[in-house]
C-alpha cells in the first residue's frame, strides 16, 4: 500500500524510496519485527489456555520426558504471532502489480509482442533481439534494438529496410500492470498451511491429543493447497514460462526448458510437503525452528532480490524471474517477524510456534526456494532442517528393518539432548550450522 507513495515523488522527492526494493524490504522487516513484538504478550495472554501437548514416557521415552516436563504448562500456537506480522507487513510494503512492458516487433516473417523479462529477448522467427539497459533495482527502464547485421535501432526509432519494418516504444507507452503472480502464490501457501496447522494445534491442545491431525488428512490439505498454488503459476502470464523451466545448483544452463506440467506439480509438492514437513520436525526445543528459519529467510531473500534484478542474474548467469524480486519483501519480513518471535520463543520458552507456525513457515520457505528457481538448493540452505528429517527417516526405517535405533531418540537433536548437551547448547549449534549452510547455499550461485 505504501510503494504507492512513490507516485507523488514530484511532489517530494525522496518518497521515489518507495519504488525500492531494497528500501520497502529493509522496512518491511523492520516493522514485522516491531508489530511481532507488541503483539506477542497480548496473544500469549490470550494463548495461555492453549497449553503444548508435551508427549508421554511411552512415546519418547522417560528421559526425555522428564528433561519436557517444565514445558507442559507453554502455551502454543504462537505461530499466529509470526502470521500476523508478516501479513500486515506484507500489506504495507509489497508491491501487488508488476509492470510487464512490451517490445512491438512487425516485419515479414512475424508479428510478435515481446514480454520483456530478460537482459536479452530475441525473436524466435528472425533473430530480432532487445538489449536493455537498466535502472533502480535492476530494472528495465531503456533499451536499444540491435538486429540484421550492424544496424542498430534506438526506441522510439522507426525504419524501413529492404521491406522489413521495425517499430520500437517506449515502455512508457507499451506496458500494463499485472497481479504478481508470485507475491500472491506466497502468501496462498503461507495461508493455507498456517489453517493446517492451527486445526492440528487445536485438536492437540482440546483433545488433549499429542498426534493432532491425521497424518492423512494433514497431507489432503498440503496437497490441495499445491494445487491451488500450482493453478496460479501455470496459469499467471508473468510466470507461465519460468515455472516450467528446470534449474540445478552449480550448472549454468537451463537443465529442462519446457517441462510438463504435472512434472513441475509433482516438484511443487515435493518442495512444499518436504519443507514444511522438516521444520516441523525441527520444532522441538526452544528456539531451534525459529532461529535457523532466520538464516533460511536472509539467504532467499538474497536469492530472490537476485533473481529480480537483470543486472544481477545476468552477471551470475541465473535465471531472470520478472517479479520476483518482491518476494525479497516478503523474506525479510519473515526474517523480522521470526527475530520478533524469538524473543519470546527463546529459553525458556514463553511460547511455542506449534504446527500453526512450523508447517507455514516451512511451506513459505519452499514456495520461495520453487518461485526463484533454486528448489534444490534449499537442500543446501535448509541443511539443518534436512538433517532433522532424514534422522527421522532413518530411525523409523531402520527400526521396522532390523529392530534398532540408530539414535537414542530422532529427530537429531533430542539424540544429543540424551548425550548430555544442555538445551540451549544444542541450539545454538543448531544455529551455527544454519548459518553455515545458508552461506553455502549462497556460494552456488557464484560456483557455476
Amino acid at each position: 500500500m505504501l510503494t504507492y507513495l512513490s507516485n507523488l515523488e514530484d511532489v517530494f522527492g525522496p518518497l521515489r524510496l518507495f519504488n525500492y526494493i531494497t528500501f520497502r524490504a529493509l522496512m518491511a522487516g523492520i516493522t514485522a519485527l516491531l508489530i511481532g513484538y507488541f503483539i506477542a504478550p497480548w496473544i500469549i495472554q490470550r494463548l495461555s489456555n492453549f497449553k503444548q501437548s508435551v508427549r508421554t514416557k511411552d512415546e519418547v521415552g522417560s528421559d526425555l520426558a522428564e528433561k519436557h516436563a517444565n514445558k507442559v504448562n507453554t502455551p502454543t500456537m504462537g505461530g499466529i504471532i509470526i502470521l500476523v506480522s508478516i501479513l500486515i507487513s506484507c500489506f504495507l510494503w509489497v508491491k501487488p502489480f508488476q509492470e510487464v512492458a512490451y517490445v512491438q516487433h512487425v516485419c515479414d516473417e512475424c508479428s510478435i509482442n515481446f514480454n520483456i523479462s530478460r537482459i536479452n529477448s530475441e525473436c524466435p522467427e528472425c533473430g530480432f533481439k532487445a538489449v536493455f539497459d537498466s535502472d533502480r533495482d535492476g530494472m528495465a527502464d531503456s533499451w536499444e534494438i540491435e538486429t540484421y547485421g550492424s544496424l542498430q535501432y534506438d526506441a522510439n526509432d522507426e525504419l524501413s529496410e529492404s521491406g522489413t519494418c521495425i517499430e520500437v516504444y517506449a515502455a512508457s507507452k507499451q506496458s500494463s500492470q499485472r497481479l504478481n503472480s508470485y507475491v500472491v502464490t506466497a502468501l496462498i501457501v503461507y495461508i493455507g498451511l498456517s489453517i493446517v496447522g492451527f486445526f492440528d494445534d487445536y485438536l492437540k491442545v482440546m483433545k488433549k491429543n499429542s498426534k493432532g491431525l491425521p497424518g492423512r488428512i494433514k497431507i489432503l490439505g498440503q496437497t490441495i493447497i499445491t494445487l491451488i498454488a500450482l493453478c496460479v503459476l501455470i496459469n499467471a502470464e508473468l510466470s507461465a514460462n519460468n515455472m516450467r523451466e528446470l534449474w540445478i545448483p552449480f550448472y549454468r544452463h537451463v537443465l529442462i526448458e519446457t517441462a510438463p506440467i504435472w512434472c513441475v506439480g509433482v516438484l511443487l509438492f515435493f518442495v512444499l510437503v518436504g519443507s514444511s514437513n522438516a521444520i516441523n520436525l525441527t520444532d522441538g526445543l526452544d528456539g531451534l525452528a525459529t532461529g535457523c528459519t532466520v538464516t533460511v529467510a536472509l539467504a532467499y531473500g538474497v536469492m530472490a532480490y537476485i533473481a529480480g534484478n537483470f543486472v544481477l542474474s545476468d552477471t551470475l548467469l541465473i535465471e531472470q524471474v520478472l517479479g520476483a524480486g518482491e518476494l525479497t519483501i516478503i523474506c525479510t519480513s519473515l526474517l523480522g517477524a521470526c527475530l520478533a518471535f524469538l524473543w519470546y520463543n527463546s529459553a525458556p520458552a514463553e511460547v511455542f510456534m506449534g504446527d500453526t507456525g512450523s508447517l507455514a513457515l516451512g511451506g513459505l520457505v519452499g514456495a520461495i526456494a520453487f518461485m526463484v528457481q533454486q528448489p534444490f538448493t534449499l537442500v543446501i540452505v535448509g541443511g539443518i532442517f534436512v538433517v532433522e528429517a532424514l534422522s527421522v527417516i532413518l530411525q523409523v526405517g531402520n527400526y521396522k528393518l532390523n529392530g534398532k535405533r540408530i539414535l537414542k531418540c530422532a529427530p537429531i537433536h533430542h539424540h544429543f539432548e540424551l548425550n548430555g548437551w544442555a538445551e540451549t547448547k544444542v541450539v545454538i549449534r543448531f544455529w551455527i550450522l544454519s548459518l553455515v549452510f545458508s552461506l553455502g547455499g549462497l556460494a552456488t550461485l557464484k560456483i557455476r
